[in-house]
């Protein structure tokens, strides 16, 4: 029932969104076609850009010589898809690399504002901004970088929309029936994204924020839950078969009721 109950928020959050960059923050605004047929109306003095005209850079990293031997225990963050989240970047598994295999991959480091992409695997399409003064990092080969041109469009923007459905059934359209599971740099680029003038994306990002904040808490407090119940599962059983739980008037409880 919590897995269930956190479907719900995230479909919430998704529903929230998505209303949100496409309609915009006064709901009563005149609207337009899109010209796009899948999007269908959005707010007049709106505009839709591919993402290609408004970014300086989309690609991802590559997995070090050696794969996971080329990890060490402190140096230079390494995020992979596990690190990339839509709440944000998660580090309780990060991995690290040394300065030399940083310096070999100096045109894949992360930079505050860019957006990273899942692109391969089960999480394909999550996304997260790169905070501001996050440390030095890099990405692997399945975490694509999205660098906005920040005087285009608001990075945290362009955040929400890739979450938002607008977003995800574009990655789902690239991915659907055609027996693999990534995308590719040049479909990211194609990816249609609603424009509102600059001053309109900032206020809309942070009513997001504000409104996503409350659900990602709720979220967490269920998956605290889960994992307790998930501990306190393990250590009942763990406790039945080593004999440390007397199971015997339980079983003869359920036979007579099986006989009666």
């Amino acid at each position: 029932k919590k897995e269930q109950l956190i479907d719900l928020l995230e479909e919430k959050r998704q529903s929230l969104i998505s209303h949100v960059v496409t309609r915009g923050l006064d709901d009563d605004v005149e609207m337009k076609n899109s010209g796009v047929e899948w999007l269908g109306k959005i707010p007049v003095g709106w505009n839709t850009v591919k993402l290609k005209w408004n970014t300086s850079k989309i690609g991802s990293g590559v997995t070090p010589d050696g794969g996971g031997e080329a990890y060490v225990d402190e140096g230079i963050t390494f995020l992979r898809s596990q690190n990339v989240h839509f709440d944000g970047l998660r580090l309780d598994d990060v991995v690290f690399i040394d300065e030399e295999t940083d310096e070999e991959m100096e045109a894949t480091r992360v930079q505050p504002w860019d957006v990273l992409l899942n692109i391969t695997g089960a999480s394909i399409g999550r996304c997260a901004l790169v905070p501001k003064n996050f440390p030095q990092a890099n990405v692997n080969q399945h975490v694509c970088i999205i660098r906005a041109q920040q005087d285009e469009i608001h990075p945290l923007y362009l955040n929400h929309v890739i979450a938002s459905s607008v977003g995800q059934e574009q990655i789902s359209a690239e991915t659907d029936g055609a027996s693999r599971d990534a995308v590719t740099f040049a479909e990211v680029g194609n990816f249609v994204v609603p424009k509102p003038p600059t001053e309109e994306q900032h206020q809309i990002a942070d009513q997001i924020e504000r409104q996503v904040s409350q659900i990602y808490s709720s979220i967490k407090q269920v998956e605290e839950g889960i994992d307790r119940l998930k501990e306190y599962r393990t250590a009942l059983i763990s406790a039945a078969v080593t004999g440390q739980i007397d199971v015997r008037e339980t079983t003869s409880q359920s036979v007579g009721h099986q006989n009666s």
